[in-house]
C-alpha cells in the first residue's frame, strides 16, 4: 500500500518483486556439508584471480579435471549469508524451500561422496554432479530418493 499526503507531482515508477524461493535450514545444511567436504579443501588453496578457462588453455591433456573447486567462488561459503535459494549457484528449490535440482557439474568437487544427511534432500528430482572427482559408492540414501 502506498499513501501520499499532500500533492504529488512528477512521474513515479514502482517495482514489486516476488519473494525469492528460500531454502529450508535442513536442506541448506546438506549443501553446506557438500561444500565443506568436497569444495572447501581445494578452494581455500586456489590462487587469487584463478579462472578455469584461462587455466584450461594451458593444459595439454586431461582438460576436464579442475585442480580447484570454483563452486560459489570467489566468495565461498563464509560470505553466503542468505537463505535465498536463487542466490546459491546450481541449487534450485521449490516454493516450500526444498531442493528440487542440484546441478553442480564440472565444479572441481573432489571427495568421497558424502552420505551424511543426504537423505534430507527428500524432494530432489534431478542431481548432476558429473565431471567432478567424486569417489566411492553411491550412498543408499541417494538411491532411495524419488
Amino acid at each position: 500500500t502506498w499513501l501520499a499526503y499532500g500533492s504529488v507531482q512528477g512521474m513515479f515508477s514502482f517495482t514489486f518483486e516476488e519473494q525469492s524461493p528460500y531454502i529450508r535450514p535442513d536442506q541448506l545444511s546438506v549443501i553446506k556439508g557438500l561444500y565443506d567436504t568436497c569444495c572447501w579443501p581445494t578452494q581455500r588453496l586456489m590462487p587469487a584471480g584463478w579462472r578455469w578457462e584461462e587455466h584450461k588453455a594451458t593444459l595439454s591433456d586431461d582438460t576436464d579435471v579442475k585442480p580447484y573447486c570454483d563452486w560459489l567462488a570467489p566468495t565461498g561459503w563464509d560470505n553466503f549469508t542468505t537463505n535465498d535459494c536463487e542466490r546459491m549457484d546450481n541449487v534450485f528449490c521449490d516454493e516450500e524451500g526444498y531442493i528440487k535440482r542440484l546441478e553442480i557439474y564440472e565444479a572441481g568437487l573432489d571427495c568421497n561422496l558424502p552420505d551424511a544427511r543426504i537423505d534430507l534432500l527428500t524432494h530432489v528430482m534431478h542431481v548432476d554432479l558429473s565431471a567432478n572427482k567424486l569417489r566411492g559408492p553411491l550412498p543408499a540414501s541417494i538411491l532411495a530418493l524419488p
